[in-house]
């Protein structure tokens, strides 16, 4: 993994390099902004594992991209199931990439679920929590052996957050399972800036024990995909959304260019919501450490609770 561009120089899929003995990891990547990210990186020699929920909606992709992409290979690309909302899915999606990859170069953690209805896991935390923060939290410790395996390659770990995060200031940890009240965008904006702490204390752990992973976040801006279904963004989609595939431009250039050091935040370079990926700075509430580091100790302790051992790095 490395990349530099001159300063001024637009950040394209060109610049992703090439990626030929590298392990990718990332979840959702059935359809939009993940599914055109694993397709690039398979097309510039990463082997690809879709830890996705769904066997047929990935079959179904590969078959497509069978069609109309012919030259990638398909053997570089390759199905785990795992449900974020269902930890136990969690333990042994993670346990089998563990045993198909000892070394993991990057972990994207990709997938979402936005400003849906209330909702429980399987073991019960509300929806968006549970996907969008926990599962991908615990996932992250889950693999955290594989990605320190590859010193002194340096390994890295990608979370995707949301322009939506920037109107939350905190996690309200008092109302975790909503008993108090329930907002659907007042929710998924509070996961995104959770998303986004989670970087900011898995940076100062990392760099605690000298460790070579690193971790950077992005944003895909105003970008059209599934998560908007049901949603009442969905009819803007046509006019206002920019494509997958440049949604997809600030994942790839978090989670391969090099020249990004830990803890640094992409997205898209105009006003934050579309064209094409620069790096650009999170919010004040983002990089609050003690806020950071107050939210990761109480998954902690929720997943310690649970009879798994305690998470940590």
């Amino acid at each position: 993994m490395g990349n530099s561009i001159d300063k001024g120089q637009k950040w394209v899929a060109e610049h992703v390099p090439d990626l030929a003995g590298q392990v990718f990891v990332i979840t959702g990547c059935s359809s939009g902004i993940g599914a055109e990210a694993a397709r690039i990186l398979a097309a510039r020699n990463a082997h690809v594992v879709m830890a996705n929920r769904s066997e047929q909606k990935t079959s179904e992709l590969l078959a497509v991209w069978a069609k109309e992409s012919p030259d990638l290979p398909q053997d570089r690309l390759e199905f785990v199931p795992l449900d974020l909302a269902d930890l136990e899915s969690v333990d042994g999606g993670s346990a089998e990439i563990l045993r198909r990859h000892p070394k993991i170069d990057v972990l994207i953690c990709n997938a979402g679920v936005m400003a849906i209805p209330l909702a429980r896991t399987k073991q019960g935390h509300e929806m968006q929590f549970g996907t969008n923060m926990l599962g991908h939290y615990y996932l992250i410790n889950q693999l955290m052996p594989a990605l320190k395996a590859n010193a002194p390659k340096s390994a890295r770990v990608t979370l995707l957050s949301s322009l939506a995060h920037t109107s939350a200031k905190a996690i309200d940890l008092s109302n975790l399972d909503c008993a108090k009240g329930y907002s659907e965008w007042g929710r998924y904006a509070e996961t995104k800036l959770g998303d986004l702490l989670i970087m900011t204390d898995l940076k100062r752990r990392l760099e605690a024990e000298g460790s070579h992973v690193t971790v950077t976040g992005c944003h895909p801006g105003y970008s059209a995909t599934n998560l908007q279904t049901g949603t009442s963004w969905q009819k803007f989609n046509g006019i206002l959304a920019q494509s997958a595939f440049m949604g997809a431009l600030p994942t790839l250039m978090a989670a391969t260019d090099g020249a990004l050091p830990s803890g640094s935040y992409v997205g898209p370079g105009r006003m934050q919501t579309w064209g094409r990926p620069a790096a650009g700075q999170p919010t004040a509430a983002a990089q609050d450490q003690r806020h950071a580091q107050e939210v990761c100790e109480v998954m902690d302790g929720l997943l310690k609770r649970r009879g798994q051992p305690e998470a940590g790095l």
